[in-house]
């Protein structure tokens, strides 16, 4: 028996193992909670912007050719990621903190607010 004892893991206290596991597990998905809002804002306003350019660029730009539309994404793009990481919408950190476990832990708040 002392064997077995001895190369068996330790007794703990299955709910102390619960909340570090989940306090871990949380630390580890906050930045991953707080990169995937900031995409999803990015690409809510590379679509509306994408809307909102269209008329701005009629006539000013040749339209034959794939060159007009790639350069009404990237700008559209290039935009929509600056006005992401500022957030611009406030929709990043709405979804920050939606999606942020139910550990008591508050979303980061974006650095590059103004």
């Amino acid at each position: 028996m002392d064997m077995i004892n001895a190369i068996s893991p330790m007794t703990t206290d299955a709910g102390q193992m619960r909340a570090q596991l989940a306090q871990a597990g949380a630390s580890q998905g906050a930045g991953e909670v707080e990169m995937a809002a900031d995409q999803f804002e990015a690409i809510f306003a590379r679509q509306f912007l994408e809307e909102a350019m269209k008329p701005m660029f009629e006539g000013a730009i040749s339209e034959s050719g794939t060159g007009p539309d790639l350069y009404r994404y990237l700008l559209a793009d290039s935009l929509s990621q600056s006005m992401a990481q500022r957030g611009v919408f406030g929709l990043g950190n709405v979804l920050q903190h939606q999606l942020q476990p139910a550990t008591g832990s508050e979303p980061a708040e974006n650095s590059t607010a103004q």
